[in-house]
């Protein structure tokens, strides 16, 4: 687990007690376990490709480079 030991582990824990105190670590620990699911809940469109929410908006979705016609104008004049 990220090339830490046991005892490492112990002495991170000891020291974010000696920091927050030990009414606060479980706050901590519940407001980062939130905010670990509102991120990947905000990213499962993306990772499930879905592009329904982009272009909802009734405008026309960004053609990627190398996919212009010749009906689409030049990017300089």
């Amino acid at each position: 687990m990220f090339g830490l030991g046991p005892i490492e582990l112990l002495v991170v824990l000891a020291l974010l007690v000696m920091f927050f105190g030990r009414r606060k670590l479980p706050q901590i620990g519940e407001n980062f376990g939130k905010s670990i699911r509102e991120f990947r809940r905000a990213f499962k469109p993306v990772q499930e490709g879905d592009s329904s929410e982009h272009t909802s908006s009734g405008q026309e979705p960004v053609k990627p480079a190398g996919q212009l016609t010749k009906s689409d104008p030049p990017d300089h004049e």
